[in-house]
């Protein structure tokens, strides 16, 4: 099996080390992973899937896993007819999720981690401003997320580097995962 990356490495939202570590099992299970290489097509011949990459390099595989990611589209909204920018990448919106007034943007189109989780925790705050109900301002310091591989990643909050360019003292601590359970697992 094949795996294409746009960017120069598999998981970009993740500490270097971590994409390190999943690469490096991938390799470890015969799994290709091309990274800084944008897929420009997709064939299939004789019972496989051929992906041509930027420079015109071939892949081909009997398998093909394909990550698109996403992209916030506001153009055609009409946003301009309410006071807001259409052109703007996202909604920008205050505490309360309030774009502009009668307006209250949610989940993805503000900008914000792009997650399901982000998006209902971002509902709650909204209806209870819209019904008049007290509300704790939003908040997206903590955000936890997962990528489903094996090894499995979990991480909450900033990276090391995003962390290093808001200017924030780092301190780095690295912890193999059985060690957390000493003592709080029987085994």
């Amino acid at each position: 099996m094949t795996i294409t990356a746009a960017e120069d490495r598999l998981l970009v939202r993740e500490e270097l080390e971590t994409s390190a570590l999943v690469e490096a099992v991938c390799a470890d299970e015969s799994i290709t992973v091309h990274t800084g290489s944008r897929a420009e097509r997709v064939d299939s011949r004789e019972r496989m899937l051929v992906v041509t990459l930027a420079g015109a390099q071939d892949v081909a595989g009997d398998r093909l896993f394909v990550g698109t990611g996403r992209r916030i589209e506001l153009g055609d909204l009409g946003l301009e007819s309410v006071g807001l920018d259409g052109t703007a990448p996202f909604i920008k919106v205050e505490e309360n999720l309030r774009g502009a007034d009668g307006i209250w943007a949610i989940g993805d189109v503000t900008g914000n981690p792009l997650l399901s989780l982000v998006a209902v925790y971002h509902s709650k705050i909204a209806a209870a401003d819209i019904l008049g109900r007290d509300h704790p301002p939003v908040q997206h310091h903590a955000v936890p997320r997962v990528t489903v591989t094996d090894p499995e990643v979990g991480s909450v909050g900033l990276t090391e580097w995003e962390a290093r360019a808001a200017d924030r003292d780092v301190i780095v601590a690295v912890k193999q995962f059985p060690a957390t359970f000493a003592g709080v697992v029987p085994w």
